[in-house]
């Protein structure tokens, strides 16, 4: 059987509009204003393995994927489909809205808590919403700092994040950046090329010094010598 709400000027979906749909196929192509698909908008045709939305804003299709954890904040704990989002919604995978994070980013604190070492999101001062598309920042409790400090930011995604991985770490464990990390290699390069100089480099400088030196006092010794050989023979001559 199928479900055929093509052509109907729709705007959103969500997931009571399907209620009680059996169908294996639903298509909900050619509406050019169908850019909303709330979060598990597809819970309710969980039979549907074929689902068309062409022609819309936002693009929706049946994946074979099933579950990933972290629901509260994620909205993606049956990820069965995969969307497209329109340039003025956002989501994390299978649904998209144009909703703040509220309520997500208390369930996001929550996680940060327990699995992320004590990690907490903070939004802009004297703000208590989080509009789609703005980002949440990455902080840390007294005593630890951020395991990857290029990831300190979660962005609201149609009212949802996606999934953190940073870590809060002990100030104990000593952390480098990139730069850092060239400039260690770039001092350890000139010390052992300093080292070098000093060891092999220098010492031979100082060798041939020692050799020209020692040359030029040869050669002064020879003039020497026979300046007093031709006095000695001239005056053997004279005698």
């Amino acid at each position: 059987s199928a479900v055929d709400l093509s052509q109907n000027q729709l705007t959103e979906i969500n997931p009571s509009s399907l209620l009680g749909a059996t169908a294996t196929s639903v298509d909900l192509s050619g509406n050019p204003k169908l850019s909303v698909y709330h979060p598990f908008w597809f819970q309710s045709v969980a039979n549907a393995r074929v689902i068309d939305t062409s022609g819309n804003p936002t693009r929706c299709h049946r994946l074979n994927a099933t579950g990933t954890p972290s629901a509260a904040f994620t909205f993606a704990e049956t990820a069965t489909t995969e969307c497209i989002c329109s340039s003025d919604t956002a989501g994390t995978g299978n649904f998209c809205t144009a909703q703040p994070c509220n309520a997500t980013l208390k369930a996001l604190n929550h996680y940060g808590a327990i699995t992320l070492g004590g990690a907490h999101f903070t939004t802009q001062p004297g703000r208590s919403t989080l509009p789609s598309r703005e980002s949440a920042k990455f902080e840390c409790p007294p005593g630890k700092h951020p395991n990857n400090v290029t990831a300190v930011q979660a962005e609201c995604l149609g009212g949802a994040f996606l999934l953190p991985t940073n870590q809060c770490v002990d100030d104990a464990t000593q952390r480098f950046t990139s730069g850092e990390i060239a400039g260690i290699v770039l001092g350890a390069l000139l010390a052992t090329v300093f080292a070098c100089y000093c060891v092999y480099v220098r010492p031979l400088q100082r060798k041939r010094r020692h050799l020209s030196y020692t040359l030029q006092d040869t050669v002064k010794q020879t003039e020497l010598n026979e300046r007093l050989l031709e006095a000695t023979q001239g005056d053997l001559e004279e005698a």
